[in-house]
């Protein structure tokens, strides 16, 4: 007798900056028969608060031998912390997987602000401070080049 058999080979998330928080789950089809898997994600906070949930019908159709990806959006932004990402797959008459793993989101992925760990929050202070140098430079040298009286009026 053919037998289904599923495994999840890889659960995790997918880098997109400034774009909604994507989540890919990835299967492989052990078994002797063709399978049309199922699968719904979680993600929940470290303190098991269930933060968005996703369904998907998976890919049309996974040949024995096969893998197939599951990509799935997470609507709105995720809150910086520790997370839990569980996939629960169906397949076949009553088949069931159920996978988690961990994974942290820091507070610059989430409000998608420049990263200072990478040293490159530094540009737009700086760039303002040496602007507002120039400027008065500029404008001391003009007041100067008119004398001091003619630049308060006539």
């Amino acid at each position: 007798m053919a037998t289904a058999e599923l495994s999840v080979t890889d659960l995790g998330a997918v880098e997109a900056t400034g774009q909604r928080p994507q989540f890919v789950v990835t299967l492989l089809n052990e078994g002797e028969l063709a399978l049309r898997p199922r699968a719904q994600v979680y993600v929940r906070s470290a303190d098991g608060t269930v933060r968005g949930t996703t369904f998907d019908s998976g890919p049309s159709l996974l040949l024995p031998g096969g893998t197939g990806e599951m990509l799935f959006d997470f609507e709105g932004p995720l809150l910086p912390g520790d997370h839990v990402l569980e996939a629960e797959v169906y397949y076949g008459a009553g088949g069931r997987l159920e996978v988690e793993k961990g994974f942290v989101v820091g507070a610059d992925d989430a409000t998608g602000g420049p990263d200072a760990e990478d040293g490159t929050g530094w540009y737009v202070p700086v760039g303002v401070s040496l602007g507002t140098a120039v400027l008065l430079a500029i404008l001391f040298l003009l007041w100067r080049r008119k004398g001091a009286g003619s630049a308060l009026g006539p």
